[in-house]
């Protein structure tokens, strides 16, 4: 039971109870009317799309800022994208960079639009309204969590005096 994808489970659990956030928990509950429950794919298509754009733009542009390598485990290495309103980051091949998979994805540019969203202009009520009742949530942030292979991805939603300050994805990873 030591496989990576139970641990990540189990760190995910021990640090949402490290926040509290697990005693705000409730049953899911079903979705405010208006609420479309298959946005939360779209999202995620559109975080997937938007990172992965983000590295090729890296790769074959001289004007683009160079990813950095900031850890390599055997044959595998860890890559960071960061730009003053967006951060990318992936592990892949340290060679052949054949094994791409995204980790994590932030915007914070206002005005960057994400679906129905612009950040610095959508409320907490209009993400609400678009993906329902979140899995977890707090004070300023809104937290969805879904199963993908053998652990979960987490799209998380920042608020500022209740507009949009940043959207992130999480995605797992086995590599």
């Amino acid at each position: 039971m030591n496989s990576p994808s139970y641990r990540s489970v189990v760190f995910f659990l021990l640090a949402l109870a490290s926040t509290g956030a697990l005693a705000q928990q409730s049953a899911p509950a079903a979705a405010p009317a208006g609420a479309t429950l298959s946005a939360y794919p779209s999202f995620d298509r559109f975080g997937r799309d938007f990172a992965l754009a983000k590295i090729r733009q890296s790769a074959q542009s001289s004007h683009s800022k160079p990813a950095e390598q900031y850890y390599a485990k055997g044959a595998l290495g860890r890559y960071r994208l960061a730009e003053p309103d967006v951060e990318v980051v992936w592990s892949d091949a340290v060679k052949t960079h054949d094994k791409l998979s995204l980790e994590r994805l932030s915007l914070s540019k206002p005005g960057q639009q994400v679906l129905e969203l612009a950040i610095g202009q959508g409320s907490r009520d209009k993400v609400l309204g678009l993906l329902g009742k979140a899995d977890f949530s707090g004070e300023g942030w809104l937290s969805y969590s879904r199963p993908s292979a053998s652990c979960f991805d987490r799209l998380d939603f920042n608020f500022k005096d209740d507009v949009i300050s940043r959207i992130e994805w999480w995605w797992c990873s086995e590599q």
